[in-house]
């Protein structure tokens, strides 16, 4: 009787063993915990999901700021096909009254003592920032008049435009 009950412990410690090392975070766990706190509009929960919270706390809030209070964003993420570790963000920023912005981004993930964190580069907001750049959104609509063709065709229409600012004290971020 004593074997048996001694059997039983033994599969079931092998058993919870297993369910625990397969319960372990994965890197889609980091996406989507990263793309969930964006999308919250939560500088600080994003950061810490990054590998240097510091810098990615600074540009994300910033990026939140230039968009204004009205933007809002929706952000999903999804594993990057054949890559263990790469993903890729789709933003949609929405301001109402059918002014909507979209784009997708992509980034990777590294794993460290204390789990899986998303490498921060400025990328991850949008993949043509670079460090030293602003990401906001302006809307001219005083200046609506209409260029048109000698048919009277429109040449030009308006239309939502990303807007990448090089700030003078970083022109090294310029550089491809």
């Amino acid at each position: 009787m004593r074997r048996r009950v001694l059997t039983w412990l033994a599969v079931f410690g092998l058993f919870l063993s297993m369910v625990g090392c397969s319960s372990a975070p994965d890197p889609a766990d980091v996406y989507a915990a990263f793309a969930d706190a964006l999308q919250r509009k939560d500088a600080h929960a994003a950061a810490e999901q990054t590998t240097d919270p510091a810098a990615a706390e600074k540009a994300i809030a910033a990026m939140f700021a230039g968009m204004g209070d009205a933007a809002k964003p929706s952000v999903g993420s999804s594993l990057t096909e054949g890559e263990d570790n790469g993903f890729t963000l789709n933003y949609q920023w929405s301001w109402g009254d059918g002014h909507d912005f979209g784009y997708d981004t992509t980034g990777s993930a590294t794993k460290t003592d204390a789990g899986w964190s998303v490498d921060w580069s400025p990328t991850l907001l949008h993949r043509d920032l670079r460090d030293g750049l602003a990401f906001q959104y302006s809307q001219d609509s005083d200046l609506q008049t209409p260029v048109r063709d000698r048919t009277g065709q429109p040449l030009m229409t308006w239309q939502t435009v990303g807007v990448i600012k090089l700030e003078r004290a970083h022109p090294e971020a310029a550089a491809p």
